[in-house]
């Protein structure tokens, strides 16, 4: 299985994929493609990429497994993991709240999780709704 963790605790589990390349990139505010919407804070994002044969995957052949860290200080916040769709707004891209529950910690670094589970690569980021 391939799986991928960031040093702020992200992680990505691609599965068991044969001839695959994934790589997981943290990205920062600034690098996003879209602003996020009034009301949400990002905690983190990061850029989930998938070769087969050296193509590059938009759809994975199977569901990715996508775990964001919660650090201790955000716990009580009302937490969701976000998908940049690049087919929204006419091709202008857009974000999308995807479904996502909460896990207990399960990492040696001892945070909390939001987790979901996905068939796309691309932008994912973990915000903060602030209302």
């Amino acid at each position: 299985a391939i799986a991928l963790l960031l040093p702020n605790g992200n992680l990505v589990n691609f599965g068991l994929i044969s001839l695959a390349q994934a790589n997981l990139t943290d990205l920062s505010l600034a690098s996003l493609p879209g602003s996020l919407q009034t009301g949400v804070t990002l905690v983190s994002a990061m850029r989930v990429t998938l070769q087969i044969n050296g193509e590059n995957i938009v759809t994975a052949p199977h569901k990715l497994y996508l775990s964001f860290a919660i650090p201790n200080e955000l716990r009580s916040c009302k937490l969701a993991i976000l998908f940049w769709d690049q087919n929204l707004n006419n091709g202008s891209g857009g974000w999308v709240e995807i479904s996502a529950w909460r896990a207990a910690a399960w990492l040696s670094d001892g945070l909390e999780r939001l987790e979901a589970s996905v068939a796309q690569t691309g932008i994912y980021v973990l915000v903060c709704k602030n209302n």
